[in-house]
């Protein structure tokens, strides 16, 4: 079974600013602790992290996030 991650309180309120890529899924690049990035990572209704591009489960905590910014399509 695959466990939720969140994304953290302090991050939640700028991706209810970043365009969505469906209705009420924001696709965005993920920074962590240890610099490395994950992109594209869906982003359900601003909190729950469902699809990491590329893997098959979150491949990353939520106490690992640093960071994140619009991974959408120009």
């Amino acid at each position: 079974m695959k466990q939720s991650v969140f994304v953290p309180e302090h991050l939640s309120a700028r991706v209810a600013l970043l365009p969505e890529h469906r209705i009420g899924i924001h696709r965005v690049t993920v920074k962590l602790l240890d610099g490395k990035t994950f992109s594209p990572v869906l982003i359900a209704w601003e909190t729950e992290i469902v699809r990491v591009e590329g893997s098959d489960d979150i491949p990353f905590a939520e106490a690992d996030i640093v960071d994140l910014y619009d991974a959408s399509p120009p």
